[in-house]
């Protein structure tokens, strides 16, 4: 069965499903050639007509503020447009031609320190833009970062916070469906950089993050199971990964500050581009001619000035 949504969206694969969101591989049929993109289906809506106002609302919100940031930085696809119908409610994005730290994993084992530095790097510059515009992405590992084919850039996909942000007003029982966080978080930076230290040891490691939480309830040392890890960098992501929030960095810059402290890279491209100026008021486009009340103005303290410089000239002569 063929699905144009919108008028205009081909599904063409089903990618993934989960609790209120599902997932599609789908071309833009108004676009020649036809352009690969990925919907996300959000919904239902709730019945009650007060609950989706309030979820309509609350997704046009989320979704205006994603396709702005996805203007702005280079490390989040292109949002393209987002609509509704029937209750449910769809955002379109770029699909990105690249691989998954996952699959890169599976395929070639576990990384080096110096890639894992690399993409830390890379990684903290755009949380740091994304929370000081008071984002937080809710699900980062390995899966949901993928490695761009053209520049190796690595790209943040699958916000689930924009999936919580979306049902945010909605009763407990309706919220209850949500996933629940694996460390106990609220969706909070913090929140976002464990998962970042958790998915750099997995990177490291190849263990999963499970089993990688585990060890760690356990105050078992992870560094074992990786290859010549540095004691710098194995300080860095214990303290990201620290079971208690208030131990852990309190923002990304604090902890691209470590890693720039334990000799690394002192200066890495911008994640993003800077926020726009802003507008300089415009010249006057007014003619060079005074207007009469401005010759006025400036001619009676010009004719002062004028009648002392004759009087001082007289008197000199004198």
């Amino acid at each position: 069965m063929t699905i144009l949504l919108n008028n205009r969206y081909l599904i063409v694969q089903t990618l993934g499903t989960g609790d209120l969101c599902s997932t599609f591989l789908a071309q833009d049929t108004w676009v020649n050639p036809h352009r690969w993109c990925v919907v996300k289906e959000y919904g239902p809506a709730p019945t009650q007509v007060r609950l989706r106002r309030r979820v309509q609302d609350q997704f046009r919100r989320s979704a205006t503020t994603l396709t702005e940031l996805s203007k702005r930085s280079n490390q989040l696809p292109t949002t393209f447009s987002h609509f509704g119908r029937s209750g449910w409610f769809y955002l379109v994005r770029e699909w990105v031609d690249g691989q998954s730290l996952s699959e890169k994993l599976q395929q070639e084992g576990p990384f080096s320190e110096a890639l894992v530095q690399a993409l830390l790097i890379r990684l903290l510059g755009l949380l740091d833009y994304l929370h000081s515009k008071k984002i937080i992405h809710g699900a980062i590992q390995a899966d949901n970062i993928i490695l761009r084919i053209r520049d190796s850039e690595p790209m943040l996909i699958n916000f689930s916070g924009f999936k919580q942000a979306i049902y945010s007003g909605l009763p407990s029982s309706k919220q209850a469906v949500l996933p629940l966080r694996s460390n106990r978080d609220r969706l909070t930076t913090a929140a976002d950089l464990y998962d970042l230290g958790l998915t750099a040891i997995h990177l490291l490691t190849g263990i999963l993050p499970t089993d990688l939480e585990a060890m760690r309830a356990r105050r078992l040392m992870w560094q074992g199971y990786a290859a010549n890890i540095s004691p710098q960098l194995v300080a860095v992501l214990n303290k990201a990964t620290e079971l208690q929030p208030r131990n852990r960095y309190p923002s990304a810059r604090d902890m691209l500050r470590d890693l720039w402290a334990k000799n690394l890279p002192a200066v890495y491209p911008p994640a993003y581009l800077p926020d726009p100026a802003p507008a300089v008021k415009p010249k006057s486009t007014r003619s060079g001619r005074l207007a009469k009340n401005e010759w006025l103005q400036a001619l009676v303290p010009g004719s002062i000035i004028g009648f002392l410089i004759v009087v001082a000239f007289v008197f000199l002569r004198r």
